[in-house]
């Protein structure tokens, strides 16, 4: 009997190309504002999606605001997402109540850093340090720094696949 001749494919978890950068905004601004201001000083092309970033907490549901760019030549793929939303509380009372549908609390996409007001993720560069610089240029944001995404509790709240 001859031996049956097989190919093993070994596959990795993690991919080596695909690296995440995420920085915490802070800014008074609308996020509008900071995505024409993010295009205007990183030469972006951030648009707003379709779908915002749904998160159903407890009672209820909130919607972020979600900005996305793909740049084709770099493989970039940059997310600019609000952290906070006003959270739709779903009334669950048989009875009709005045406040039905009314929005009373924020949530937050991240809360281990609810004052943070966005957040931008770049996929696909080992090159924060020069995002960074740049973005330290912009006036009407106030602060601004990286955080380790591994770290974090809520990543998945970040991930927008």
């Amino acid at each position: 009997m001859t031996p049956v001749k097989t190919n093993t494919l070994f596959l990795d978890d993690e991919d080596d190309t695909d690296i995440a950068v995420l920085f915490a905004i802070h800014s008074s601004q609308e996020i509008f504002r900071v995505a024409y201001l993010l295009n205007k000083y990183l030469e972006l092309g951030l648009a707003r999606t379709d779908q915002d970033v749904d998160l159903r907490h407890h009672n209820g549901m909130s919607y972020h605001p979600l900005y996305h760019f793909f740049n084709q030549r770099d493989l970039l793929d940059c997310y600019l997402v609000s952290n906070r939303a006003k959270a739709t509380v779903e009334n669950t009372d048989a009875q009709p109540s005045l406040f039905m549908g009314s929005s009373g609390f924020h949530n937050f996409l991240v809360p281990e850093y609810k004052n943070v007001d966005f957040f931008l993720k770049i996929d696909g560069t080992e090159q924060s340090g020069i995002f960074l610089a740049q973005l330290k240029k912009i006036k009407p944001i106030t602060a601004i720094y990286s955080i380790d995404i591994a770290g974090l509790k809520s990543y998945k709240n970040l991930i927008f696949d």
